[in-house]
């Protein structure tokens, strides 16, 4: 019986690389790239019953991606969670698709996905409004000893008057970031924001050589605001938001994993 396969990603079949980074699953065999025409499925052999979405194997799939990227490997990624009866049927469903597949490739070639996110730092943003509006932290300390029913109106006033501030300092942060960042990128686009604390979302695909540059830029966005901002900057990341390499598994004879 063939064995069946946990599926990383597709490369150019000539960008082989020797990876070290740990494989998904428990009963796996080491990672490896089999050709495909002018593709290379990145791959591991794997006997587990079931792959599931824990911390370790989520770990050891980004890893893997990492590892090519950090080597200059452009890669489709797959997302996590891809097991395949056999190589076979990987075959089956990547070849007809070859031409589709290198024109992905084509456009990451020499490009990267870099991640930027910009946060509110919570203290640091009340002690910069309170400096730049002294009434306003003048009246929130007078508060502070207040009663409660009795201040109530005018602690909705100053609340009030806070939450149009960082709406203010919201809107100036992303828009300047946004713009700054624009002539660097090929692509870019905003991701979803999970609080209010967060500014901005960014995947930005950049040109290799360009990558630099950004990150000088974001530093620099950063010293400018760092008492009232946090920025991570993260890169390479796998381009999971410019690239859709689709695949139909089931139709090449997978059972399914």
């Amino acid at each position: 019986m063939a064995a069946r396969i946990y599926v990383y990603g597709i490369v150019h079949a000539d960008a082989a690389i020797d990876i070290v980074a740990r494989p998904v699953g428990i009963e796996a065999g080491p990672v490896e790239t089999r050709r495909i025409g002018a593709l290379g499925l990145v791959m591991s052999p794997i006997a587990d019953a079931e792959i599931l979405p824990i911390r370790r194997n989520t770990i050891s799939h980004t890893k893997v991606l990492e590892e090519l990227l950090l080597n200059q490997v452009t890669v489709l990624p797959m997302q996590f969670g891809v097991v395949l009866d056999s190589f076979e049927i990987a075959a089956k469903a990547i070849a007809p698709r070859e031409a589709h597949l290198l024109a992905l490739l084509a456009e990451l070639d020499g490009r990267i996905e870099v991640g930027i996110t910009v946060r509110f730092k919570r203290d640091g943003l009340f002690e910069e409004i309170a400096s730049e509006r002294p009434e306003i932290g003048r009246r929130g300390r007078e508060l502070v000893s207040a009663d409660e029913v009795q201040s109530y109106h005018q602690r909705v006033a100053i609340g009030q008057q806070v939450e149009k501030i960082i709406r203010q300092k919201n809107a100036s942060d992303h828009n300047e970031i946004l713009h700054a960042i624009a002539p660097l990128c090929v692509k870019h686009k905003e991701l979803p924001v999970t609080d209010d604390m967060i500014v901005v979302r960014l995947a930005c695909l950049v040109a290799a050589e360009a990558e630099p540059q950004l990150f000088d830029l974001v530093a620099s966005f950063q010293k400018a605001r760092d008492a009232r901002c946090d920025v991570s900057y993260l890169a390479p990341v796998p381009p999971y938001n410019f690239v859709r390499a689709s695949l139909n598994w089931d139709d090449a004879g997978n059972a399914g994993g």
